[in-house]
């Protein structure tokens, strides 16, 4: 069995059918890449990996056993959701904290070590106003790290920035990768996908699309 097994995942809303009983799985250490356009239940599927939303058809497998709950997966959200009132370092060691996950030294010392491995380290104390949008995102993937997921979850990493910056975003992507953290990537630009990705896997309508299924190469080739 693969690390994750997602098996006939299905979402929806009122009457509306999002996700319409989706199957793919995902080894360990992989990057996979959930591409589609506006609508296609991206972001829904991400929100129900993480216990944002409740799954209402199907079964999620991490490591071969049954998912139960949701700390095994870290989320980025796609406007980041930091909070305004707290600094850099507050934001991230806010989750340890309420979780009595360590003293206090503890928890600031992990998430200074944190922060500066996402070179931020002279940002630490500043607000998220005083940041730019890709210092931004980087505290919102520290503030995910802290907890050590299991899988990490980004939903359209590059909308909220200049685009610019979709390089860098990429690099850092691909860095997480080689230090082997398990990622699960929204985005609807291709382009970014097949930079980042070992697997890709297309949203339409509530359904993978088998035409677009591939495994990918980080070089940004896709398999013939």
């Amino acid at each position: 069995m693969a690390y994750l097994e997602v098996k006939n995942l299905a979402k929806q809303f009122d009457n509306e059918k999002v996700i319409k009983g989706i199957s793919f799985s995902l080894e360990k250490g992989q990057t996979l890449v959930v591409a589609g356009p506006s609508g296609a239940g991206k972001s829904t599927l991400l929100r129900c990996l993480n216990g944002l939303e409740e799954i209402d058809q199907g079964e999620v497998f991490l490591n071969g056993k049954k998912l139960k709950d949701s700390s095994d997966f870290g989320f980025v959200f796609q406007q980041f959701q930091l909070f305004p009132q707290y600094t850099a370092l507050e934001n991230v060691s806010l989750a340890p904290s309420l979780h009595n996950l360590g003293s206090k030294q503890e928890i600031e010392q992990r998430s200074l070590d944190l922060l500066e491995s996402f070179s931020l380290k002279e940002h630490v104390h500043k607000y998220p106003y005083q940041l730019s949008g890709g210092q931004r995102q980087r505290v919102a993937i520290a503030r995910a790290m802290i907890l050590d997921p299991e899988i990490l979850c980004l939903d359209e990493p590059t909308s909220a920035l200049d685009p610019a910056l979709r390089d860098q975003v990429a690099e850092l992507i691909l860095e997480l990768n080689e230090k082997g953290m398990t990622q699960i990537v929204v985005t609807h630009d291709l382009v970014f996908a097949e930079k980042i990705a070992d697997k890709l896997i297309y949203l339409a309508d509530g359904f993978i699309d088998p035409d677009y299924v591939s495994g990918l190469e980080n070089s940004g080739e896709a398999d013939e």
